[in-house]
């Protein structure tokens, strides 16, 4: 137990740090997870091709990658394309991107992707007849879903 105590002689007060790094990660992750799922599932249930191509394209490689290895090319490739970008515009120095932006970015990207599966296959299990009354009632596409 003294390994768990707080202060100088203990892991404690790191763990707890840790626990709440760890829910900032979490929700920060699945706000962006939540924005790309509402920007992708509309492009996925399109009739236009090409988005309909975006879509399926972000869901099918980002959820058929491993997570690690999506967190790792976004760690380790984010800093050097920055860098890359940036020598471009004449500027050569380091350029270290924050950790938890990182690593925030990438599970969100890839909670999204899921999402974006789960947001289509709810929204294609409406039943017809939901949206032909929603029609009789007038209402607009965005009310149809309220």
């Amino acid at each position: 137990m003294e390994l768990l105590a707080f202060g100088d002689t203990g892991w404690g007060d790191e763990l707890f740090y840790a626990t709440l790094m760890t829910i900032a990660v979490s929700i920060t992750a699945m706000i962006i997870g939540f924005i790309f799922a509402l920007v992708f599932t509309p492009l996925k249930l399109s009739k236009n091709k090409f988005l309909n191509f975006i879509a399926n394209s972000y869901t099918t490689i980002i959820r058929g990658v491993p997570e690690l290895l999506v967190i790792y090319l976004f760690f380790f490739g984010g800093t050097g394309a920055v860098m890359f970008v940036a020598s471009i515009f004449g500027y050569n120095e380091y350029i270290e991107i924050n950790a938890f932006i990182t690593g925030a970015f990438a599970i969100g990207i890839i909670s999204g992707a899921y999402s974006t599966e789960v947001f289509r296959g709810a929204i294609q299990s409406i039943d017809k007849g939901q949206f032909e009354a929603a029609n009789v009632l007038g209402l607009n596409k965005f009310g149809k879903f309220f």
